[in-house]
């Protein structure tokens, strides 16, 4: 919580303004459903392999403020974790994708 001396407008801003919502299902078969909400500004969204390599970019553009859903088909994908990157600015959220 803030203390005394923070202003609510610091406080905001130290908590992070994007989310990865759901990614359903998960595990995946041929294909999942990944939802996440940003504020207005330029986002990636990056799926890497287990090694760290970098696999597809769903989405490298501006988005206004809200929640988005993005349709991955992972027909092709070697069986097993995958991270599913959102970042914008120097924020940035990984939930790990199960693909079977």
């Amino acid at each position: 919580f803030p203390s005394h001396d923070t202003s609510i407008e610091d406080y905001l801003d130290l908590v992070s303004r994007i989310s990865l919502n759901n990614i359903y299902p998960n595990p995946a078969v041929q294909k999942t459903q990944i939802s996440y909400f940003t504020e207005s500004g330029h986002i990636k969204l990056s799926v890497f392999d287990a090694t760290g390599q970098l696999v597809r970019i769903l989405k490298d553009e501006w988005h206004g403020h809200g929640t988005y859903v993005v349709d991955f088909e992972v027909d092709g994908l070697r069986k097993g974790n995958y991270y599913i990157q959102l970042s914008q600015g120097e924020k940035r959220i990984t939930e790990v994708l199960l693909v079977q």
